[in-house]
């Protein structure tokens, strides 16, 4: 984990038709690595009324994924999802142990509750390596 607190800046939904902020936020900012490779890093925003009734050890026991999926008062509804192709920054180069400016991946996340609150947001950057998509054409 490479940040766990309150964020300095609100997400922002995809489309501000579509959904509202919640009160606020709690981000968490992790290093993923697999056989010791890092392959991505990621923010991940969850709405912090979600955080009071699971509890920030949850956090830090599993995913986000989990924490939400222990609330009992905050239910996902509806999710979306956005792959773009980028470039390596100099601390994302840092962090992934690729070149400057390196292809990387970039993955959005949203989640949105029944009234159409974002719960959820997540930024991952993950290297260009680690990344297959595949799609059955006929």
């Amino acid at each position: 984990m490479l940040e766990l607190a309150r964020p300095m800046r609100l997400p922002e939904t995809p489309q501000t038709d579509k959904g509202i902020l919640a009160p606020g936020y709690h981000v968490v900012r992790r290093l993923l690595k697999r056989d010791g490779i890092p392959y991505l890093v990621g923010t991940s925003y969850i709405d912090r009324r979600i955080i009071a009734e699971v509890g920030e050890a949850a956090l830090q026991r599993g995913s986000v994924y989990r924490a939400m999926e222990a609330s009992r008062k905050f239910r996902p509804a509806r999710g979306d999802q956005l792959f773009t192709l980028g470039m390596a920054d100099a601390e994302l180069a840092y962090l992934l142990e690729i070149p400057l400016n390196a292809a990387v991946v970039q993955v959005l996340r949203w989640v949105f509750d029944a009234g159409g609150i974002l719960i959820y947001q997540s930024e991952g950057q993950f290297r260009s390596d680690f990344v297959q998509a595949r799609r059955r054409l006929i």
